[in-house]
């Protein structure tokens, strides 16, 4: 899933398509087909969305060479963010997912949950790994999360699939594989590849 947000052109764009306008709508048919000529399948329409099962949605990103991509809208538009500059530690950010998934209970728009400490220049990489760790914990032994549509995290090197397992995702040897292998470098200098 591509949920794809925070969109803008550049000065260059702006003086070629002659326009005073900087912030560029991510439903716009330019940006959409940048992506479906490359067959990236695209929604744009937030009620056709929201109104899709799992199933649904799968059948939609269904790519015509094989495999699965889907372009969406994101962060404003069919995306309910949920981001808050305020969550910096671990603490904050077990207090946040609370909020979260209690608001998005109560009847929510495609929501995402950025299971993540907000990051200034930096990403905090070993705040990240405990983050990480407190949520492989969340998803085996709690209902926290139950209901998530999309689960944000940093470093997913540190028990990335393993999260995706418990989410109901197959996570095959090779993918484990591949994930350890693109991990190597975080492997080795954080020692947080766990998987």
């Amino acid at each position: 899933l591509l949920s794809v947000s925070h969109c803008y052109i550049t000065a260059a764009e702006q003086a070629k398509f002659n326009t005073p306008i900087h912030d560029l709508d991510c439903r716009d048919a330019r940006l959409v087909e940048a992506f479906t000529k490359l067959g990236v399948r695209a929604e744009t329409s937030c009620n056709n969305l929201n109104s899709w099962t799992l199933d649904q949605a799968r059948r939609a990103a269904e790519m015509p060479g094989g495999g699965k991509m889907l372009f969406i809208p994101g962060d404003g538009i069919c995306v309910q963010s949920n981001w808050d500059a305020s969550v910096h530690s671990a603490a904050a950010v077990d207090a946040y997912v609370d909020r979260t998934m209690q608001a998005a209970r109560a009847g929510s728009p495609m929501f995402q949950v950025q299971a993540f400490s907000q990051q200034k220049l930096f990403v905090p990489l070993e705040k990240s790994k405990e983050i990480n760790l407190n949520i492989l914990r969340w998803l085996k032994t709690s209902d926290k999360l139950t209901g998530v549509n999309l689960l944000e995290v940093n470093l997913v090197c540190a028990y990335g699939p393993s999260i995706a397992t418990a989410l109901g995702a197959v996570v095959t040897p090779a993918d484990r594989a591949m994930c350890r292998a693109s991990c190597a470098e975080a492997c080795r200098v954080l020692g947080s590849c766990s998987l």
